[in-house]
């Protein structure tokens, strides 16, 4: 199996607020173990959320902030510069993943999307780099594998409220055509249905067919410690639909869609309610057992969805891969304005890949092999896929688990299949050159 990143993952875990400690893997590119980067006693992690309150409106203050919060251990800083001159040698991207306990709202509150990189001179944000893969993890308490689809199956829904009364509520009108015309050219060759009006039981019925892909856009609020979403009714007006509605119906569906994009305000929560982020749309449909969920944070600009959804939709129908395609999405968006950050992701798909991975063979351009040979080939391809769909299915497993012996075996169980898969495509080789 190709390695398409090294992986740095970084615990957060609670001990006596605000005081949490940093506990710390890192897997180099085509390795199939992980790798302690730090000796001795894990790091603290000690998050003054006041003093980041007070630099809400200034976002270079409070990514300056959350910077020197996080990175406060020197450790913590030598992990990073390893890491990243590790993946920048090996030729690929850092992934770098962000576990948050899913019992700590405040936690997720945070714009995490705003830290800088301590080991540079000029302290860029991290999240315009796209050699870098920021995502944030969240543990669900569902365990329905998620089943990854090859890419000529790919599939999208668009779905985009637009009620003719928003004015009413001192909202901007959305233009459907508009939208969805912005959207096609970088979808062209993923089969993709737009819905003519989102009312809750056309967007139901719509996700039925199981489209990989759902993109969703409307006006959306927290209020009372709900989300809700701005849909139609039949007549083409504004409903006003409990985030628990649509969640209820995703987490019903016999077949989730892998992403989830939610071009909504606030379906990642918000900077100053701490108690209601987690009930946001976005982290909500995570714990649902969504493979991946891009949500925005805080009220976002529609020039900005505009401006960055395109270039999201054009990359991930290039490589399929969800967290290098929102890495180049925050790249250009940080030419546009103040509010790339905004975009949050939520990846519970270990290697952030859409589609499943495939073996790297050289096929024999000649004559076929004789039948007996030419079954054995047949039955090792087999084999090998079945190894690949237990590596994704073990993956997924460890990002859940919490207990430490259980991920000590998941670790141990996915180096095994690692191993047997190099075997496989090694021992495939040699039966095609006879």
């Amino acid at each position: 199996m190709t390695a398409t990143a090294a992986d740095l993952e970084i615990w957060l875990q609670r001990r006596d607020p605000p005081s949490y400690v940093a506990v710390v893997t890192f897997r180099p590119p085509g390795s199939p173990v992980d790798e302690s980067l730090i000796a001795g006693d894990p790091p603290r992690v000690v998050l003054d959320k006041t003093q980041l309150l007070q630099h809400s409106l200034d976002y270079h203050a409070y990514g300056t902030a959350l910077t020197e919060m996080f990175f406060a251990d020197q450790r913590m800083r030598d992990v990073l510069l390893s890491a990243r001159s590790r993946a920048l040698g090996a030729g690929v991207p850092l992934r770098l993943r962000l576990r948050l306990d899913p019992d700590d709202p405040a936690l997720h509150a945070l714009r995490w999307e705003l830290l800088r990189d301590p080991t540079a001179p000029d302290r860029p944000f991290l999240c315009t780099d796209a050699r870098l893969l920021f995502s944030r993890y969240l543990a669900s308490p569902d365990a329905t594998p998620i089943r990854r689809a090859d890419q000529s199956a790919l599939t999208a829904l668009i779905a985009i409220a637009a009620p003719t009364d928003l004015d009413r509520y001192g909202l901007a009108a959305i233009d459907r055509a508009k939208e969805s015309a912005l959207l096609q050219p970088a979808l062209s060759g993923i089969p993709t249905t737009i819905l003519a009006q989102t009312t809750l039981t056309a967007l139901t019925t719509a996700l039925l067919d199981s489209p990989t892909i759902l993109y969703l856009v409307c006006h959306g609020t927290i209020r009372d410690g709900q989300p809700y979403l701005w849909l139609e009714n039949d007549q083409g007006a504004t409903e006003q639909i409990a985030g628990n509605a649509m969640i209820a119906r995703v987490r019903g569906l016999a077949r989730r869609p892998l992403l989830i994009v939610l071009a909504s305000c606030q379906s990642a929560g918000t900077s100053t309610m701490h108690q209601e982020t987690l009930v946001a749309l976005g982290p909500q449909l995570a714990q649902a057992g969504v493979g991946a969920v891009v949500a925005m944070h805080d009220n976002i600009a529609m020039a900005t969805v505009q401006a960055g959804m395109p270039v999201f939709f054009a990359e991930l129908r290039r490589h399929g891969q969800v967290d290098l395609a929102t890495a180049a999405m925050r790249n250009v968006l940080a030419t546009h304005g103040e509010d790339w950050w905004q975009p949050v992701l939520f990846l519970r798909l270990a290697d952030g890949a859409l589609v499943m991975p495939t073996a790297t063979i050289e096929r024999a351009p000649t004559t076929s092999p004789p039948p007996a040979r030419a079954k054995e080939i047949a039955r090792k391809h087999d084999l090998l896929d079945l190894v690949v769909e237990k590596i994704a299915f073990f993956e997924e497993q460890e990002v859940l688990a919490t207990d430490p012996g259980v991920r000590f075996q998941l670790k141990k169980q996915l180096g095994d299949l690692r191993a047997q898969h190099t075997t496989i495509e090694a021992e495939l080789a040699r039966l095609r050159e006879g």
